[in-house]
């Protein structure tokens, strides 16, 4: 299903791109070095937020597919042995 849906997704895309390819006009315009630094610049932070959100959103699936949290007992304890062993009194 998910496949299906990327094909149709990338096939359309496709017939966009070839349609305006093929609309193109000569444009009579200088076009300055500076501006495919831009472009590539654009593509890359594009990029990296892309790799960021899916990272977030794979992150919080996970944290949703864990069991319970730990009890307040357990991290209580896991603290005063903790405290203990650096010769901390918590009893203050």
């Amino acid at each position: 299903m998910m496949l299906r849906r990327f094909f149709y997704t990338a096939l359309g895309a496709l017939q966009i791109f070839l349609l305006l390819a093929a609309m193109a006009k000569p444009a009579h315009a200088y076009v300055d070095p500076g501006s495919g630094q831009l472009f590539l610049q654009v593509g890359s932070s594009m990029l990296a937020g892309a790799v960021f959100m899916f990272r977030s959103k794979v992150k919080k699936l996970l944290r949703i597919g864990r069991k319970e949290p730990i009890n307040q007992a357990q991290d209580h304890s896991t603290t005063e042995k903790s405290d203990r062993q650096h010769g901390i009194d918590s009893s203050l």
